[in-house]
């Protein structure tokens, strides 16, 4: 809920919100332990798994049969795509040359009053630089590498519950199928374009003919 309140320093912004409070229920202070369920129970209302996590991998998952999930560590930062971003953000700093900014600032942990103002007069030196770097479009990297690992851990999940994108096919949408569907809308599209744009030339053709 919105509590109509925000703060702003003409730089970063603030908004207040605020949840709503769920009432207490009975079966809040209930607590189930393995041991309250049948075998029967267990088969029915639960889908039980053994998990490994190891170094390479996120988590190795059985699930019984020959059912067995496995998730990476490089497919888990890959459906975050945060290494990508990351190394866009390295290149931009190194281009700009934030990388040996950042290097050679003066450390402000000092009592000395000289050693501050040094630190102080470097930062003013190169502030419209850092400012330059430190924009909208790092605040927005920033926000991506948020939702991007919230979506990763969704996904995990969901091959951990069922399997996700990853071993069910018919959840995915960047598949071949589809790839080709996108393919032949975008060339109808294209089409009817070329068709929309001859039609206007012609139409223009005409009305200046007839003026003349």
């Amino acid at each position: 809920m919105f509590l109509n309140g925000m703060y702003t320093d003409d730089y970063t912004c603030s908004v207040l919100f605020c949840r709503k409070v769920l009432l207490s229920s009975v079966a809040d202070g209930v607590s189930l332990e393995l041991s309250d369920f049948t075998t029967d129970e267990v088969d029915k209302y639960f889908r039980p798994c053994t998990v490994d996590p190891g170094r390479k991998d996120t988590f190795v998952s059985y699930h019984g049969g020959t059912d067995i999930r496995r998730l990476s560590s490089a497919e888990y930062y890959s459906m975050s795509g945060t290494v990508n971003r990351q190394k866009a953000q390295q290149g931009r700093k190194q281009n700009l040359g934030i990388e040996s900014i950042k290097t050679n600032i003066p450390s402000p942990k000092t009592a000395s009053t000289q050693r501050y103002m040094l630190y102080i007069t470097y930062i003013l030196q190169h502030m419209d630089s850092l400012f330059n770097f430190y924009n909208f479009e790092t605040t927005k990297l920033k926000w991506l590498n948020y939702i991007g690992s919230q979506e990763a851990i969704q996904e995990s999940v969901n091959i951990l519950l069922n399997g996700g994108k990853k071993y069910n096919k018919s959840r995915r949408k960047n598949t071949k199928k589809n790839r080709k569907k996108k393919e032949k809308s975008s060339k109808t599209c294209g089409t009817h374009a070329s068709y929309h744009t001859i039609r206007k030339v012609y139409t223009l053709f005409l009305f200046l003919f007839s003026t003349n």
